[in-house]
Order: structure tokens, then C-alpha cells, then sequence
């Protein structure tokens, strides 16, 4: 039986079906040329941004298959939901709570340093009494799985009561006030602000009822109608007023302008830096060094007035320059980290190769060489980098240390230890099953199988079942990315 060729009429049908579909698939070729377009350009600025970026740590789009805002273990640690939730890790693109090793943050802060029903949770008032929670507001006691004030040694344990007096527990309220005039005594607040007398849980200043026109409400002894009309009448008034303990303006002379302030108070101040003595009384001269009366100020005149300030301990300011006590660049933190142990042109900078050879941003990242005034990396710099040997930064461009190569990647601990060996766009990725087997994330984890987004992941229960995670510790199943032991 022989079948009869198309005709005409057919054959027309069929050219005109095919131009249908032609068109058809153009069509749809050009929307997913534009919606990917638009994904894009709309992704781009997104991941930038505070929602994205800052709060959930989506700071890097992913390219393939669809453009979309992914987390990697680096804006992870860096994000909001790390130190308020303790999502830490990335896992598939996401920033989420994985293992005890999160809780490093909320730890620190909180007290909050053991895993338990996929929550941070405070274990031991051991763990609070390590916490910046404890340091500042005396929160060392595990109180319902949190770290609250507990004592009286609880409260001295805090900076609120160095600083303000709160030394002491109150039991009805909770919570740390200060209740003896004592602990205002010690406080800062008395040496700062004169607040040195214990009243309803605060360090107030103490009232001069013998000295007219001196109290609580008007500590600077000035008349309460205001500057341009009152004037200090008394030397008794200067004395113990706020001026004296703050700035040393200890000596009265009627009618006698405060120095730089003259027209902007018409001379009618009266209380003013009479001599040296003034100033070594002030707390300008306990906390900043200005310990020397000059031309009506006090100011820091020597290195010895700054080695006795706190200023010099707090801040490392130890030389008087200006009137000022200024950091040593020498001693400074900017020559630590950063190798900027001279002083040009009034600030730090970096001007020989011993200063950045010492510094921790050449051990760090490479950044061993002087050239304008910073350290910069060669070469030779970052091959010898701790960032060279953790993410394989050994190539140095443009004065900084980054990955360039797959030779870079390979001998870092990115790969030996999360399989991210090969160079891809600008950064060390995992390019292979092979790459994330060979990993000792995946011996020890079960993260063995491969993302989009060049990183290695726990993907089935066959990842667990071969790594240390089921074998030593009995998380055979896998479960949101992660190796968990079975449920019953």
C-alpha cells in the first residue's frame, strides 16, 4: 500500500504550523532573556542591601540556574541574624543554626553557649560569668535559662559599677542601684561629675546648702536667671562648683572673662583657671592630662601629665602635643594592626618596611610592604600570609592579597577542609563531587555533595552515613542540610 504525498493544501498547513511555532519559541526565548535580565538587574541591588545583606547575610547573587541573593559562611558570621539568632552557617544559600559552633556569638554576648532544641541556650552560671552581659551589667547568674543579676558580687562584677556606683543587688526589683555612698565614692561618676552621694539608686552630687547660689539644680554656680545677667559672688562659690571639679576653674575675679568663651557669654563669667593647681584638681587633668594653666585653659604641657591621665591607659594617648594628649604612633593600635608607626603630618603613618613586617596585617593578610604612607602586599608577602594558607590569597594585586589561581586554592585549608579548590571568579569554589569527597568537611560532616553556588553541602542520608558525624556520634539522617540523629 503506497501513501499519497501531502497536498498542497497540507503542505501550506504545515509551513504555517512551523512559523507558528518559530514565532512561539522566539517569543518565549526573548521573555526568558528579559525576566532573567530583570531577575538580575533587580538581585543586583538586593543583595546589597541592609534587608538582604546586613540583616540575613544574602549578600551574593547566584548566578545559576536563576539570579537570586544567596549566604555564604562569611556574611553569615557576619549578619544580624548570627549575633541576635545565631544562624551562622550558610546552608543551601541561607544563613541557619547548624551546630554548636554558632553559638559562639550569642556565647559571648549572652551566655547562651550550648545547642538544645535548635536554640543557643545558657547551660551554667559559668557560662554567664564569662559573657559581656556579666562584664557590663552583672548578669552572672543562670536564672530560667537566662543570665541575670543574682548578688550583690554580681553587681560589682559589672562596668555599671565602676562607672555609676550600681553596686549593689535589689532583690524586690532586681537589677543593680547604688545604695551606698561608698560605692559612689569609688564610681567614676564621682571623679567625672561630682555625683559622689548614694540617693534612690543613683550617685547624685551632693548639695553646698552654706554657698549661696550653689545646689543640686545649679552645679555650674551660676544664678538660675542665666548667664547674661548672673555672675558668681563669692570665691567659696567657685570653688565647689562643677566648673572647678570639671574644667579647673577654681579662682574667682569678678568681671573676668572664662578664656574662648568671651563673646559668647559677654564677660560675665567669673570663675576661671587661676593657676596650675586649679587644673591638677580637675577631672580634665585625671582623665586627659590637662594638668598645666595656660593663657586661662588647662592644658596638657608635658608627657608626664598624660602618663598619670586615664586617658593614656584607656586610650594609649601618652604624649602632650597641642595642648593635647595624643597616641604615640609608635604605641598606638594602628601601628599594631596596621603598620603606621610614624607620625607625618599629624597622623599615623606607614614609612618603613620594619614597621610593616612587625605588624598583624602582615602576618594576617600579606600586607608587609611600605609604599605611600600604608603597607601594601607583594608576592613574596602573601605567599608567607596566614591568608594565603586559609583561603588560598597568595597572588598579590593591587597591593592586597587575593586568590588568583587553582594553584592558589589548592593548597589552602578552604580545600583540604570544605573542598573549595578551584579558582572562580575571583575566589576559591568547589568545581566537583570530587572536590567536596576529598574535603574532610565530608569526613567529618557528611557536606560531600556539590551546590550551584560552588560549595559543599550534606544533601541524603548517604552523605551522613559515611562521615564521623554517624559513626562516632550517631547523626545517620539527614535533615535540613544537616546530619541529626534518627527520630523514633
Amino acid at each position: 500500500m503506497t501513501t499519497s504525498p501531502p497536498s498542497s493544501q497540507q503542505r501550506k498547513q504545515r509551513a504555517k504550523l512551523l512559523r507558528r511555532l518559530r514565532k512561539l519559541a522566539v517569543a518565549t526565548a526573548v521573555v526568558a532573556v528579559l525576566s532573567y535580565s530583570y531577575a538580575l538587574a533587580k538581585n543586583y541591588g538586593y543583595c546589597q542591601a541592609k534587608y538582604a545583606c546586613d540583616d540575613y547575610g544574602r549578600c551574593v547573587i547566584n548566578w545559576w540556574p536563576w539570579p537570586d541573593c544567596v549566604a555564604t559562611d562569611a556574611t553569615c558570621k557576619q549578619s544580624r541574624v548570627c549575633r541576635e539568632s545565631a544562624w551562622c552557617s550558610a546552608v543551601s544559600g541561607a544563613c541557619r543554626l547548624v551546630d554548636e559552633s554558632d553559638c559562639a556569638v550569642l556565647c559571648e554576648e549572652r551566655g547562651a553557649c550550648s545547642l538544645a532544641g535548635k536554640r543557643c541556650q545558657v547551660a551554667s552560671s559559668a557560662d554567664c560569668a564569662r559573657s559581656k552581659i556579666c562584664r557590663d551589667h552583672g548578669s552572672c547568674t543562670k536564672v530560667n535559662r537566662i543570665c541575670e543579676v543574682g548578688s550583690d558580687a554580681d553587681c560589682r562584677r559589672g562596668a555599671a559599677c565602676k562607672e555609676e556606683g550600681r553596686c549593689s543587688f535589689d532583690q524586690k526589683l532586681g537589677g543593680c542601684r547604688a545604695a551606698r555612698d561608698a560605692h559612689c565614692r569609688e564610681a567614676r561618676a564621682c571623679s567625672r561629675d561630682g555625683r559622689c552621694k548614694a540617693r534612690d539608686g543613683s550617685c547624685v552630687r551632693k548639695p553646698h546648702p552654706a554657698i549661696a547660689g550653689i545646689d543640686e539644680k545649679n552645679p555650674w554656680g551660676i544664678c538660675a536667671s542665666g548667664f547674661d545677667t548672673c555672675q558668681v559672688r563669692s570665691a567659696a562659690v567657685c570653688r565647689h562648683s562643677f566648673w572647678c571639679l570639671q574644667w579647673g576653674r577654681c579662682s574667682y575675679q569678678s568681671g573676668a572673662p572664662v578664656a574662648g568663651y568671651a563673646n559668647k557669654w559677654d564677660g560675665t563669667a567669673t570663675c576661671v583657671v587661676g593657676s596650675s593647681a586649679d587644673c591638677a584638681q580637675s577631672n580634665r587633668c585625671r582623665h586627659f592630662g590637662q594638668c598645666t594653666a595656660r593663657e586661662g585653659l588647662c592644658v596638657a604641657a608635658a608627657d608626664e601629665d598624660c602618663a598619670k591621665a586615664a586617658i593614656c591607659k584607656d586610650k594609649r594617648a601618652c604624649s602632650a602635643r597641642d595642648g593635647q594628649c595624643v597616641q604615640r604612633c609608635d604605641r598606638s593600635p594602628q601601628c599594631r594592626f596596621d603598620g603606621r608607626c610614624a607620625r607625618q603630618d599629624d597622623k599615623c603613618v606607614a614609612l618603613t618596611q620594619t614597621g610593616c613586617a612587625a605588624s598583624i596585617g602582615c602576618r594576617d593578610d600579606g600586607l608587609c610592604t611600605a609604599h605611600d604612607g600604608r603597607c601594601v602586599a607583594a608576592d613574596r608577602d602573601c605567599a608567607a600570609s596566614r591568608d594565603c594558607k586559609s583561603h588560598g590569597a597568595c597572588t598579590a594585586v593591587e597591593g592586597v592579597c587575593e586568590a588568583a589561581s587553582t594553584e592558589d586554592c589548592a593548597g589552602s585549608a578552604k580545600c583540604r577542609d570544605e573542598g573549595q579548590c578551584t579558582h572562580r571568579r575571583g575566589s576559591c569554589r568547589a568545581s566537583s563531587a570530587a572536590d567536596c569527597r576529598g574535603s574532610s568537611g565530608c569526613r567529618r560532616y557528611g557536606a560531600c555533595s556539590l551546590t550551584s553556588y560552588g560549595s559543599c553541602r550534606v544533601a541524603s542520608s548517604e552523605d551522613c552515613r559515611g562521615a564521623e558525624a554517624c559513626t562516632k556520634y550517631g547523626r545517620c539522617a539527614w535533615d535540613n542540610s544537616a546530619c541529626v540523629r534518627a527520630t523514633k
